[in-house]
């Protein structure tokens, strides 16, 4: 907003920065805020002014987050004609590890179109060639035109011949185009299966999974255990107590991510301070929903040690007691002196574990905590966790209009979105 009343004070530092540095949590939650950032420097007419800097840190960048979010400027730069922009990520792509070369196909071929199949095809075969290539592209992202493995093939052949890069670019268009077909021409059949499969009683869920994948499939498995009665979740509980491998004790722990666990919780409690980090994780996790007295104890004695934070606070789906809103709320209070909490001063990992948490709980419970949602709104490092936040203040009145005006112009563009439609604003 300053930006746009106000052009003729630039803030190119600041602009910079933004453009420079990854300032996000987690992009593949909150994505790239390339067009908020392009119409910021178009506002603050800093478009030709940065041009030579922003494409002098993409070619130096090593970052995965910067780099993809330069990348998509670069690009905007390129759309726009900018041959030294187009020159860029095709050195880029050239000079690029196993690793990093996925990111520049799709885009490149967006940009430069037949120019950019055929300089695409060159370079897998290079790498095929050097033994270099991961087997694996992201082409999702190209135009719809590009994706015809027929007219793929009429450009790249006739320009280059056949070749091992060839081939593989145009098998991977093959085998995309036939999964998007497949897709398309059976959403019934596949939503019929998945619905099946989840009304499996648990021995026949079980041997599906192991038969179907040979790994217990964690977000299945937490759906299954959401949806399975009462006698199906003992089942479940008495076979992971009884597990002798590694798959019954991951599928027992998914199972009971979203479910109570129906018998004495104290095996789960002493899995989470199993050496095995991800056991651990799952293990608190599969706490959640289970309402018992050992549950409370644990979640008590943890919190007094500190330990756990990340996903502590998640045991008070099952545990909520009265008075515990108005306990939590003093707890951030007093962190703030010796232990922060804040993205500023603290591990962001555990920041939004909290934050996380205690918005599941909120919503759960439907309740308020009108001090603890502010505090989560001014501290995640997550825009979706901020969005929701924010879209709970609003839900109970509790969104003042200082909160809405900032919230019109932020990065994210369903908090802009939530806030604009709460003042009314219909932009």
């Amino acid at each position: 907003m300053h930006l746009k009343h106000h052009p003729d004070h630039p803030h190119d530092d600041e602009l910079l920065y933004a453009c420079t540095h990854w300032t996000g949590y987690d992009a593949q939650v909150d994505g790239y805020p390339t067009s908020y950032l392009w119409t910021a420097l178009r506002l603050g007419g800093a478009c030709d002014r940065l041009r030579d800097r922003i494409l002098a840190a993409f070619r130096a960048d090593s970052d995965r987050d910067v780099l993809s979010q330069l990348l998509d400027l670069v690009d905007q730069y390129a759309r726009n004609g900018d041959g030294d922009a187009q020159q860029a990520m095709l050195d880029r792509m050239e000079a690029s590890g196993p690793d990093e070369f996925e990111h520049y196909p799709a885009t490149i071929i967006n940009r430069l179109g037949e120019r950019g199949l055929i300089l695409v095809a060159l370079q897998i075969g290079k790498r095929l060639d050097l033994g270099t290539y991961n087997d694996w592209i992201d082409l999702s992202s190209s135009s719809p035109q590009w994706l015809d493995p027929n007219r793929a093939m009429a450009v790249v052949k006739g320009q280059v011949g056949a070749g091992p890069g060839v081939d593989r670019l145009l098998t991977m268009l093959e085998e995309y185009a036939g999964t998007r077909a497949q897709s398309k021409s059976e959403p019934q059949r596949s939503s019929w299966s998945r619905t099946a499969i989840l009304q499996l009683p648990f021995i026949k869920y079980r041997d599906w999974v192991r038969s179907e994948s040979g790994r217990p499939m964690v977000y299945l498995s937490r759906k299954w255990g959401e949806k399975a009665p009462e006698s199906e979740l003992r089942a479940a509980a008495e076979i992971f107590l009884k597990a002798e491998d590694e798959f019954d004790r991951k599928l027992g722990l998914f199972v009971f991510a979203n479910a109570p666990f129906p018998f004495d919780p104290q095996p789960l409690i002493d899995l989470t301070n199993d050496e095995d980090e991800f056991i651990a994780f799952h293990a608190l996790r599969s706490l959640r929903h289970a309402r018992h007295p050992k549950v409370r104890a644990f979640f008590e004695k943890s919190l007094a040690a500190k330990a756990h934070l990340k996903d502590l606070f998640g045991l008070l789906l099952g545990n909520l007691l009265p008075g515990d809103v108005e306990r939590v709320t003093k707890w951030i209070r007093d962190q703030q002196d010796d232990y922060p909490v804040g993205p500023a001063q603290h591990d962001a990992e555990i920041t939004h574990g909290i934050a996380f948490d205690l918005l599941e709980v909120i919503e759960y419970h439907d309740i308020e905590a009108v001090e603890i949602v502010k505090w989560v709104f001014e501290n995640t490092p997550c825009r979706n966790c901020r969005r929701r936040a924010l879209e709970h203040l609003i839900k109970h009145e509790l969104a003042n209009n200082e909160i809405l005006v900032d919230c019109r112009w932020d990065q994210c563009p369903y908090i802009r979105r939530a806030a604009r439609k709460a003042m009314g604003d219909s932009t």
